[in-house]
């Protein structure tokens, strides 16, 4: 990576410096400092990666989580809608009760009601019927 030029003094002389003094290093120490830059490549490489990788992930979720999100909203306006509209009609409409009431007191059903008692014995009694 190469700096931009500094205009101060002093970066350029600690790095005039700093050249002189890795030009001067013995080959042991040249190949310890290779080993040391491979390691860190590599390192950064692999972390590069899991970085894409997580990356990836976190866009599949955002959009996935977005897109789930708006089916949750669509879904609950739907609720709601069909909700009022039934709430807002009031019940349906009721059978007629009158009905019921015209056929327990029709002259014909009388007799039922005068013969109740035997009605209610016959029904305990299977075996009398």
């Amino acid at each position: 990576m190469r700096l931009a030029p500094d205009r101060d003094g002093f970066t350029a002389m600690a790095r005039s410096a700093l050249d002189r003094r890795a030009s001067a290093l013995d080959d042991l120490s040249l190949a310890r400092l290779r080993a040391a830059r491979h390691c860190a490549l590599d390192a950064a490489a692999r972390q590069s990666a899991l970085v894409g990788s997580l990356r990836a992930v976190r866009s599949w979720l955002g959009l996935h989580l977005w897109q789930g999100g708006m089916l949750a909203s669509v879904m609950a306006a739907l609720l709601a809608a069909a909700l009022w509209q039934t709430l807002s009609h009031g019940p349906g409409p009721l059978p007629d009760g009158n009905m019921d009431m015209e056929l327990l007191t029709h002259v014909e059903h009388l007799d039922l009601y005068e013969n109740l008692e035997f009605y209610e014995w016959l029904s305990g009694n299977p075996d009398a019927g």
